[in-house]
């Protein structure tokens, strides 16, 4: 039997339910992702996304094996603009990002902190580390 995680918002009231284990678990680094983990933080109870040294975790999954359990009146469409081809969601319940999905993938990536304490796979890759001033 395939192992399902259930991962929820800060509050609990936005649960979705991961198959399998994610296709790898990253950390970007990109422009976009630090700007957006910017804006998001400053909304209202909401929590800093960045770790240390700037970077957004997230396990990445095929979106065939994400469920949205619960809260799904909660989610909201965030983007830097307008008509950007990336969106974050958001679980307007609590202000906890939820996922980042790319115009024409076939993955969703799930924010960490979803996860229970711990139980997040190890990262697997660093990503865009040449748009920090220092890659290294």
């Amino acid at each position: 039997m395939t192992e399902k995680t259930t991962l929820k918002c800060r509050c609990g009231q936005t649960r979705l339910e991961a198959t399998g284990s994610p296709i790898m678990v990253t950390e970007c680094l990109c422009d976009s992702c630090r700007k957006a983990a910017s804006r998001l933080e400053k909304l209202e109870g909401a929590m800093n996304i960045l770790n240390g040294y700037g970077a957004t975790r997230c396990g990445e999954f095929r979106k065939d094996r994400v469920c949205i359990v619960s809260g799904r009146e909660h989610l909201k469409e965030f983007r830097l603009t307008p008509d950007a081809d990336t969106r974050r969601v958001v679980a307007t319940c609590c202000n906890t990002p939820v996922f980042i999905e790319m115009k024409g993938g076939h993955w969703v990536s799930l924010y960490s902190h979803l996860w229970p304490d711990g139980q997040i796979p190890p990262v697997d890759m660093r990503t865009m580390t040449g748009d920090l001033s220092d890659p290294s």
